[in-house]
């Protein structure tokens, strides 16, 4: 249970510091105004095409979820695309930037629940902007009659796509400081996972094969149709925790520095606070220095500083 308070911890820490700020409303206004345009214009051929139908006597009226719906959830994969760098460019470069980076590391947290925490956080900000979209949706059910087991198909396509853009984007951010070159980078890896595809139209079938297998926009492609088939929810899973897994090993931040444990130490005359640190107990590592250092590192007093040093 302390396990999962502390990844929800740093999960709640990341949303509270992106909502704080501009950019996560810039980036759910910017999906929101992209994501309504080309629901305006689908909407829009589909209203026509209906029209025409009914003028030339046509039998059977479109199908809303396979000729809008689908054709509106495609591009907002696309969308991902742009907007996606900008969610997770920030999350490790600019704790490395501020400095903030190794008092995350040297906190009582392990490696895996501050991955899992920051991937939850972006996880979470992805999520938000999906939820405004819903507005888009519901007019259709409000004046319409689609089938929603199709549109929660699709959404549930979106998040797993969006999972795995995050865990790509997350391992971009932490192998730079510069937030600006982690989102370019981001950005130059999310276009050629869409694009891979294009090069296997001109390849052998066993290469097609292969290039289709890596390519994420093309996993998504059953998901808009409204088919959920278990091959995709089980490359999108591996893909996430692949990727999650790759950043804790090429980050020279997790494993090279050692655990510390903080205690705090009130001066009584003063009412100041000290920090005192030192390796963790706990690990094997830092369990005999522990034991020689044990008297140097219990809590101490400060003490007034002579006037000449102040």
């Amino acid at each position: 249970m302390s396990s999962i308070r502390n990844i929800l911890a740093i999960a709640d820490k990341e949303l509270r510091s992106t909502f704080a700020s501009p950019i996560a409303y810039i980036i759910i206004g910017l999906f929101a105004l992209l994501f309504g345009w080309f629901f305006y214009v689908f909407l829009t051929i589909f209203v026509r095409q209906s029209e025409q139908m009914m003028q030339f006597g046509g039998g059977a009226s479109p199908n809303v979820n396979q000729q809008m719906i689908r054709y509106v959830l495609q591009n907002a994969a696309i969308i991902i695309l742009f907007v996606m760098p900008m969610i997770t460019m920030r999350t490790y470069s600019e704790e490395k930037r501020s400095g903030t980076i190794e008092l995350l590391l040297t906190s009582p947290l392990t490696d895996f629940q501050i991955i899992i925490g920051k991937f939850l956080g972006a996880l979470g900000l992805y999520v938000a902007m999906l939820f405004v979209t819903l507005l888009y949706m519901s007019i259709l059910f409000v004046y319409g009659n689609p089938e929603w087991r199709p549109v929660a198909a699709g959404y549930l396509g979106l998040i797993l796509m969006g999972g795995c853009f995050i865990s790509v984007g997350l391992l971009i951010s932490s192998l730079t400081k510069n937030q600006i070159v982690a989102g370019f980078l981001t950005f130059a890896v999310f276009l050629m996972l869409w694009v891979i595809s294009w090069i296997g139209e001109s390849s052998g079938p066993t290469a097609r094969a292969v290039v289709t297998y890596l390519s994420i926009v093309d996993h998504f492609e059953d998901f808009a149709r409204g088919v959920i088939d278990t091959k995709h929810v089980i490359y999108a899973l591996r893909h996430a925790g692949r990727r999650q897994r790759r950043r804790r090993a090429r980050d020279p931040g997790c494993d090279q520095l050692p655990r510390i444990q903080a205690q705090q130490a009130v001066g009584s005359d003063r009412g100041q606070t000290v920090l005192v640190v030192g390796p963790d107990p706990k690990s094997a590592a830092g369990a005999s220095e522990a034991r020689a250092d044990q008297g140097v590192r219990r809590l101490r007093r400060l003490r007034p500083l002579p006037r000449a040093a102040r």
